[in-house]
Parts: structure tokens; sequence; C-alpha cells
């Protein structure tokens, strides 16, 4: 198994390279509270293994990350957090918006790899955005992976335009899985 070099930012030329907070998360435990709300998070990350030479089919692993930019629309912060942590732990560089309109702006700025999409959030909900972007040429063919904890909305955020479809709370093996799959075939 190879040893990740820690260092403040990831070298976006060394995906085998995470941040201290990524060695958190890759150790098992990431946990935040704020004061006088009571919130705790925790999540929970199985090892991941690095080596110099990947057999068979790739691993969700930080080695597969690449260069890729995530957009993550999530109008919960600690919820953006989480997300941001453990995306820049695998090597992605992410973007973030708080609602629908500004995911659309950036989505159109910036031509991100792949966008996870909030359902609900504020000013413009995640289906509304989603529509939108698929009508625009400049951000139709990037893949969409919506993110809810609101019952019935996989088949909504599907028609929609949504490439895919995960629901909170999260299982963090199978978001990666998941993203890593849609980067693979938006470069193919």
């Amino acid at each position: 198994m190879g040893q990740a070099r820690l260092q403040g930012r990831p070298a976006s030329s060394d995906p085998g390279t995470i941040t201290p907070l990524g060695a958190q998360i890759l150790r098992g435990v990431f946990s935040k509270s704020a004061v006088q709300k009571g919130k705790f998070f925790r999540m929970i990350v199985g090892r991941v293994e690095m080596s110099p030479e990947p057999r068979g089919e790739p691993a969700p692993s930080v080695r597969a990350a690449g260069h890729a930019r995530i957009l993550v629309a999530e109008d919960h912060l600690d919820s953006r957090d989480a997300l941001r942590a453990l995306l820049e732990a695998f090597g992605y560089e992410v973007v973030e918006a708080v609602n629908g309109r500004e995911a659309i702006h950036l989505a159109q700025a910036q031509a991100p790899d792949l966008i996870l999409m909030d359902i609900m959030m504020p000013e413009l909900d995640g289906f509304e955005a989603t529509r939108v972007l698929r009508r625009d040429p400049r951000t139709a063919g990037i893949p969409i992976i919506a993110v809810t904890a609101m019952e019935g909305a996989q088949q909504l955020a599907m028609q929609a335009g949504a490439s895919d479809y995960v629901r909170k709370p999260i299982e963090i093996r199978g978001l990666i899985a998941k993203v890593h799959n849609w980067l693979r075939i938006a470069q193919s």
C-alpha cells in the first residue's frame, strides 16, 4: 500500500497527494460541531488502498480522481463542507454553489466535469436548475447526480434530466463510485 503525502492542498499534478483533512477522513472519522447548535456530523470511510499500478477495473480511489472539477450545489453549509472535504480527499477540485441559480451560473462559467445537485434549495430548486442546464448546449452533457432525502425524488430528478441519483444520508462508497463512473463515462 502506498503512502500519501500530507500537504495543505493537493497538488493537481499528483492525485495521490491528499490534504491533512483528507487523511483524517480516510482514517475513518470526520467530525464537526457548531457552537450552540448541537450538531455533530460523523463520516466513516473504509480503507483506501493506493497502488502504483492499477489492476483490472479502476477502483474509486485517490488515483482515479485525476484533475476533475466537481460543482457541489448544496444550500446547507455542513453538508457542503462534508462533500467538499470528501471530494478533495479523493483529489477532485470542488466548486460550490448555495442555490440553483448560482449552480447554473457556475456551471456555465466554469464547465465542471460533474455536478452534485441538491434538490431542495432556495431561489431555484435542483429540479429546475437541472432542466435549465440540460437545455443549455454549454452544460447539456455534464453528468448531474441529484442528491436528496426527499421521498419520491428519484423519478422526478431523472425526468428533470439528472444522470443519476444519490439518497441522503449519503453512503460514501456508493457516492464515490458513482462520481468515478460518471466521470469515466463523460471522458469517453
